[in-house]
């Protein structure tokens, strides 16, 4: 599954700033319409999706094609004692062979072509194209209308060269836009309609901000399964205001909406509100969506939905996040991101690991808690939104 540069006038193979605009073989193209959506999803359920297929399928072949930085088959498990029974993964090698990760100074920084990005992936690691057809069709509407310029609507799936858990992936909406990792409503729409595209539980989509531990500024989601249940998938949440809910027990505060009536647009909408005061203000945050039960409902529920956490979070500058992403030794015994704090937890520390439990973990997590004054300000900026 190769990569390649698209020309827009048989001259040129690059956008004005001169990064190259890339775009996938035919073969690589799944293209969706809301009739694929799957809405509700139990542990049980064991089919694959069209989509699950095609990920699956196209993972399967960069990692025989040696695409990965390393094997994920060495990958030990153990769900912590304690109250939350967080799960914790052993993979050291994530610390040590990921690729250097930039310096973050703001959460609004500019995207920099100079440095990495994910137009400079390696052929191979790019592996579907993702699209709407009524997104599509929008395109060709646009492209009629005379002096209107469309906008980019490839959203590339690549592979995670430094894995977490199967099917490790990066969501890049609109890649050849070049946009930073801010988020937009466009880019929380295909994200939700991503995870909505898998019959799997199991499939979660994060996104670390900047200044939250972002590795790399151009706008992209982490995605993977990870078979195993999550609390925060059930855990009890309080409305806040209107469609904004909170997690008061959870030992990292923060916001929680939820898919209602199948309304995609309505939810990323609703997620872009608060993501959007968070970045005009300078906050840092981290997002994870898990299929999980109906906000409000009893843990056994049969009827599920899709639940989106935002947790706004202590900064990390500078030269700090790339210490705390690479170091093994003398630090925490994970980095605390958005899987982290949903209380999946690849441990780079194998010292550590067998000794951690759940109180441990969070005194871990609780690093990147908001003092109460800050978050109870920003609570109620938050509620005033709805």
């Amino acid at each position: 599954m190769m990569s390649d540069v698209e020309k827009r006038d048989g001259s040129s193979g690059s956008a004005s700033n001169g990064l190259p605009l890339v775009k996938v073989k035919e073969e690589c193209i799944f293209l969706f319409s809301e009739e694929d959506y799957v809405l509700q999803s139990d542990w049980e359920d064991t089919k694959n999706s069209r989509f699950d297929k095609k990920l699956q399928s196209s993972w399967d072949e960069a990692r025989e094609g040696g695409h990965f930085r390393y094997d994920l088959k060495d990958l030990t498990t153990r769900i912590l004692p304690g109250e939350f029974g967080f799960v914790a993964q052993l993979n050291t090698k994530r610390a040590t062979h990921r690729r250097k990760p930039q310096e973050m100074i703001s959460v609004a920084q500019p995207f920099n072509p100079k440095n990495f990005n994910f137009t400079k992936v390696k052929p191979g690691e790019l592996v579907v194209d993702i699209n709407s057809t009524s997104q599509i069709l929008m395109e060709i509407a646009r492209k009629q209308k005379d002096g209107e310029v469309p906008r980019d609507s490839r959203n590339v799936i690549v592979i995670n060269v430094s894995p977490l858990e199967y099917c490790s992936i990066l969501l890049v909406p609109s890649i050849n836009s070049h946009l930073p990792q801010a988020l937009t409503l466009d880019a929380l729409q295909i994200a939700i309609e991503m995870i909505l595209l898998s019959a799997k539980r199991s499939f979660r989509i994060g996104w670390n901000g900047l200044c939250a531990l972002a590795s790399v500024n151009h706008l992209h989601f982490h995605a993977y399964y990870l078979e195993y249940q999550l609390r925060i998938e059930t855990e009890p949440t309080k409305q806040l205001s209107g469609p904004c809910h909170e997690i008061p027990s959870w030992p990292v505060p923060g916001f929680v909406f939820q898919l209602e009536d199948g309304d995609v647009l309505n939810l990323a909408r609703n997620v872009y509100k608060v993501t959007r005061y968070f970045h005009i203000n300078e906050i840092a945050h981290n997002i994870f969506m898990t299929r999980g039960s109906v906000l409000g409902e009893q843990k056994d529920s049969i009827q599920t939905t899709l639940r989106i956490f935002i947790w706004p979070r202590n900064p990390v500058y500078g030269e700090d996040s790339a210490v705390q992403l690479l170091s093994v030794k003398n630090v925490d015994a994970f980095n605390v991101a958005f899987c982290e704090i949903a209380g999946h937890i690849p441990v780079k520390d194998a010292d550590s690991f067998p000794l951690l439990t759940d109180q441990s973990s969070i005194e871990v997590m609780e690093k990147v808690k908001l003092p109460r004054e800050k978050f109870e300000s920003i609570q109620k900026d938050v509620a005033a939104l709805f």
